[in-house]
């Protein structure tokens, strides 16, 4: 998992945590007499620990808002073309590499997930299916015809990873 989508799960998960607890709580509401004085009192007669409490929530919204807007903003890759740059959108990298993987699994279906570092490379994480040949056969296909498909047809002549999971 990328670190990225780390911390966003963390929050997910504190989220997740507090939308349970002021459930329970308002479950135990008409139940619990104490509770519920206990529930009015701090409405009354402490307005502060509701600031701190609004604040915090606040805050935890605008992470939540913040890390989407992360997650989902466009990548590009730089790539050096001779005297001039140009910037190429992630979805066509994922795009040739999609349509490179299916000609090679044409029958197959995969996960494939296309990732552009902060120093502009990339990383390939997907799956070789069960029903494939050797995988020092592939690897070695792969990592041959995929550079240069991606050197011809990108401009991007940098090394690449890729990540092959189960």
């Amino acid at each position: 998992m990328r670190s990225e989508n780390l911390v966003f799960s963390a929050i997910h998960l504190m989220m997740t945590m507090l939308v349970i607890v002021v459930g329970f709580s308002f479950l135990m509401i008409p139940f619990a007499p104490n509770f519920r004085m206990s529930v009015i009192e701090l409405l009354c007669d402490k307005p502060k620990t509701l600031m701190v409490l609004g604040f915090g929530i606040l805050s935890l919204g605008v992470a939540l808002f913040v890390g989407f807007y992360n997650m989902h903003k466009k990548r590009y890759l730089k790539v050096d073309m001779g005297c001039t740059k140009t910037q190429i959108e992630e979805e066509i990298v994922r795009e040739y590499v999609y349509n490179y993987w299916k000609s090679i699994f044409p029958e197959d279906k995969f996960d494939l997930e296309i990732i552009l570092t902060r120093n502009q490379k990339i990383e390939i994480v997907t799956q070789i299916p069960k029903t494939s040949k050797s995988f020092e056969e592939i690897f070695s296909r792969v990592r041959n015809e995929l550079g240069v498909l991606l050197a011809r047809q990108l401009g991007y002549e940098k090394e690449f990873s890729i990540t092959i999971t189960q």
